[in-house]
């Protein structure tokens, strides 16, 4: 039986994948409504945050 752990670090490429392509269409709406600058700081810190759950 896999563990939960080794189940997360097998899947983990692809959850980033999907991380990051949901950030992307995230980032057009938050782009549009507040700056490229406010986008990137946001979707930066978030990306970090989510990136740490697998450490």
């Amino acid at each position: 039986m896999v563990g939960e752990r080794d189940y997360y670090e097998y899947k983990k490429s692809e959850f980033f994948t999907q991380f990051n392509e949901f950030c992307n269409r995230v980032g057009i709406l938050m782009e549009d409504k507040y700056g490229a600058e406010f986008k990137n700081k946001v979707i930066g810190e978030i990306k970090e945050e989510y990136e740490s759950i697998f450490e």
